[in-house]
């Protein structure tokens, strides 16, 4: 049985025109392999599919795919899943982490992202989609001071990785006082930080 694949999760605001530095990590690990670019986290998706793929390309990714789903009755059909047969990869871009667990979570295709981060395919995310790699996911909360247990929005993630809770542009926003409430409202999770 193979082991899982690398998870790189990223605080968001990532190169994707100079160094590219966490990009290049994303690209050595896919070669040349497909790499599915999933927007879902936008309701707008127009541009950042492109953006990716013009830095994915330039890095030398061998084929690159969208995956974009309007509504979750979209998830359900055969299209969706075909963008992710052969995948090597999966790449969420940000938005709203809500929306990429309203829109796929508990549906084929979440099942399918799961078989191929099983199989030992690479699964990453920026922003949103750093936060929804968690079993437990803050979705909403405003940052600085520390909250009272209820102030915080807490939702079901993709549970790639498990006893944890995952907050992006962490020194950025300040986002300390948010993290540590998100903690203390689920004590048995360990939180993490992430900055640009």
């Amino acid at each position: 049985m193979p082991e899982p694949g690398p998870l790189i999760i990223i605080g968001g605001h990532e190169d994707k025109e100079g160094k590219r530095l966490i990009l290049k990590e994303v690209a050595n690990r896919v070669r040349d392999g497909k790499l599915v670019i999933a927007t879902v986290a936008s309701q707008e998706p127009d541009g950042y599919f492109d953006a990716y793929r013009n830095a994915f390309k330039g890095l030398g990714v061998g084929e690159l795919v969208e995956l974009y789903v309007r509504n979750r009755a979209e998830t359900l059909g055969d299209d969706a899943l075909a963008v992710l047969d052969g995948a090597a990869g999966v790449f969420f871009t940000g938005g709203d982490q809500l929306r990429i667990s309203s829109q796929i979570g508990d549906t084929p295709v979440e099942r399918r992202i799961r078989e191929i981060h099983a199989a030992g395919g690479l699964i990453a995310g920026t922003s949103a989609g750093a936060s929804v790699m968690s079993d437990t996911m803050l979705v909403g909360g405003a940052s600085g001071e520390s909250h009272r247990i209820g102030d915080l929005h807490i939702a079901a993630g993709m549970s790639l990785i498990r006893g944890v809770i995952i907050d992006q542009h962490f020194a950025e926003r300040g986002r300390i006082g948010r993290l540590l409430g998100a903690v203390a409202q689920n004590p048995r999770v360990l939180g993490i930080g992430i900055d640009e």
